[in-house]
C-alpha cells in the first residue's frame, strides 16, 4: 500500500538497528518535520504487508521530480526489498529514470545502484526539475 501507515514505517525505520551504528538519524525533529511533508503531499510511504501485520516499508520525498529515498525496515526476509521492487516500477511508469538513495548499501547496490559525481548528480537535479509534474502514489 502507498500512505496507509506513513507515521509506523518512519517509526520502525528509527528503531531498526543499523550495522555499525549507534542509534539513529531519525531524531524526534525530523520525525515531525517527515510527517509534515507526508501530510503537505510531499513525503511517502510504500509498506508491505502479510495479511494484516505491517512486514516491511520504506519512506522519502517526492519533489522536483526527483525521489529521495530517506529510510527502509523490515520485519520479515525481503519485505523491504519488495517495497523497491514496487518502488522502482512505479518510478519507471511515471517516467522516472533514478532514485537518491544517499548511501550505497549493500541492498542498494544489489539492486544496481552506485556513487555518482556531484557533477552528473546536479546534472540530474536540474533535468528532475525540468520535466517534473505531479505524481498520485497509490
Amino acid at each position: 500500500t502507498w500512505n496507509s501507515r506513513f507515521a509506523t514505517v518512519i517509526e520502525e525505520c528509527q528503531r531498526t538497528p543499523r550495522p555499525k551504528q549507534r542509534g539513529t538519524w531519525i531524531t524526534p525533529e525530523l520525525k515531525r518535520v517527515y510527517i509534515d511533508f507526508h501530510e503537505a503531499g510531499y513525503a511517502h510511504s510504500l509498506e508491505c504487508w502479510r495479511e494484516d501485520e505491517l512486514i516491511g516499508g520504506l519512506y522519502g520525498i517526492y519533489v522536483g521530480g526527483m525521489f529521495c529515498a530517506e529510510s527502509m525496515f523490515f520485519r520479515e526476509s525481503n519485505a523491504s526489498k519488495a517495497c523497491i521492487v514496487h518502488l522502482v516500477e512505479f518510478l519507471q511508469a511515471h517516467a522516472l529514470t533514478w532514485i537518491d538513495t544517499q548511501m550505497v548499501t549493500p541492498t542498494v547496490a544489489q539492486f544496481g545502484g552506485g556513487n555518482i559525481s556531484r557533477r552528473e548528480f546536479l546534472l540530474r537535479v536540474e533535468k528532475a526539475k525540468a520535466s517534473a509534474k505531479l505524481i498520485k502514489f497509490k
